[in-house]
């Protein structure tokens, strides 16, 4: 079988020019090489080091100023335990822990004397918490992230049964 006549007659035809100045083009386009999937390797990177926490109390700092609301003032309490009886170890040692910190201004009270707080932490109103209070948000939350221990929730309040 004779295959050169036949190769020059389809080269002739894909060059689509009559004039032999020109150069001939491929007959056939190639198709780009097709490539497997880049599979990528996740990039190995150095162990990224842990930003400073910019929320992190500075211990030097000093703490807020509780405040003593009168009767019928707002208020921003940190409650750091609650039980049915004032007399409760978890009561008693959260105030020991105030006072061993030095902290005046906190205290032991039913949670239905401080209106609005029983219903913020989800206690009954007739539970005793040892809480301490301040005059805004930003001194109570400041408070809670220098307190050493979880505390039982941040309310605000309108302070009552202080005659």
């Amino acid at each position: 079988m004779k295959t050169a006549p036949l190769a020059a007659l389809v080269l002739c035809l894909a060059c689509g020019s009559s004039d032999p100045s020109e150069p001939a083009r491929a007959a056939v386009e190639t198709a780009p090489e097709e490539t497997a999937p880049e599979e990528t390797a996740p990039e190995a990177s150095a162990p990224e080091e842990a930003a400073p926490d910019e929320t992190a109390p500075d211990p030097a700092a000093p703490l807020p100023t509780p405040v003593q609301p009168v009767h019928g003032a707002t208020a921003w309490g940190v409650y750091l335990a609650a039980a049915p009886d004032g007399r409760d170890p978890a009561v008693l040692g959260a105030l020991e822990r105030l006072r061993a910190r030095g902290i005046e201004g906190g205290g032991s009270g039913d949670l239905g004397c401080d209106d609005g707080a029983a219903q913020a932490l989800g206690l009954p109103p007739s539970h005793i918490a040892a809480s301490v209070a301040f005059g805004s948000r930003e001194d109570a939350d400041r408070f809670v992230a220098a307190w050493p221990e979880p505390v039982l929730g941040v309310a605000e309040f309108t302070a009552y049964c202080r005659d």
